[in-house]
């Protein structure tokens, strides 16, 4: 079974490409989603929980 999520520096992480696939989504929904929320639940929140594939060494494709 493929791991859906890890931690890195003490936080729970996973990414884009693992969501879309474990939901049976399409990964341009899920971005779209992501993006969509992180708008509308203010900067700090998203700065403090959301950060890009270079930062996340859960899991690279």
């Amino acid at each position: 079974m493929e791991k859906t999520v890890g931690t890195t520096n003490n936080k729970l992480v996973t990414n884009t490409q693992i969501i879309a696939k474990h939901f049976g989504r399409i990964h341009n929904e899920v971005i779209h989603a992501l993006r969509y929320l992180m708008s509308d639940c203010g900067a700090a929140f998203g700065k403090e929980n959301f950060f890009t594939q270079e930062q996340n060494n859960f899991c690279k494709y």
